[in-house]
């Protein structure tokens, strides 16, 4: 078993990165929303309903996503306090598609001129496998934080991922432990309360 465990954890290492790897993060400078010397949230909408029955992958994220956003805020010394708030946050999610993604097996293709010796492919092969590539399916969650009493935003991150559906399938534990990954890199910049 001892000399199984390095090949596990290098398996592990490879399974991580290959998941983080179709991430794409884009967040706004946490300056300006760290000159609020904000300590008191509230969220800008109501959670959905749980129980309505609807399939949507919305009503299934809500009741995840949000107390992940919480317990993050929370950790960096943030207080729910809707009564208090200084600022607010939401997000919106939104599937999509993104066409023409070169595929990983068009490995042969190289679009950079020079880059193999006597080799530069036609502008022909170069759109066949954009053509061929497909549709892949994309996910975007953008998160945004408004100054509840300049009303207007102060902070913005929006992760876009290359998914063939929601991860995990309908296991909510599998789902939320996906989310605390994504959400987490994508709040790490915001600053913690200042003393």
């Amino acid at each position: 078993m001892n000399a199984c465990k390095p090949l596990l954890l290098t398996l592990a290492a490879a399974l991580f990165l290959a998941a983080c790897g179709s991430n794409k993060y884009q967040s706004w400078d946490s300056d300006q929303f760290a000159q609020g010397n904000y300590r008191y949230y509230a969220w800008r909408s109501e959670p959905l309903p749980t129980d309505s029955g609807v399939q949507d992958e919305m009503y299934r994220l809500d009741p995840v996503v949000r107390p992940v956003i919480d317990q993050i805020l929370q950790d960096k010394g943030y207080v729910l306090a809707p009564e208090k708030a200084q600022f607010n946050i939401d997000y919106l999610y939104a599937p999509g598609l993104q066409i023409g993604v070169a595929s990983d097996e068009a490995s042969n293709l190289y679009t950079h001129p020079g880059v193999v010796i006597n080799r530069m492919p036609d502008g022909a092969s170069v759109d066949n496998a954009h053509a061929l590539a497909g549709v892949h399916e994309t996910r975007s969650l953008a998160l945004q934080i408004n100054d509840v009493a300049a009303t207007r935003e102060v902070w913005r991150s929006i992760v876009t991922e290359i998914s063939d559906g929601i991860p995990a399938g309908n296991d909510p534990d599998k789902l939320r432990r996906h989310l605390e990954h994504i959400l987490h890199r994508a709040m790490r910049d915001l600053p913690k309360v200042a003393n």
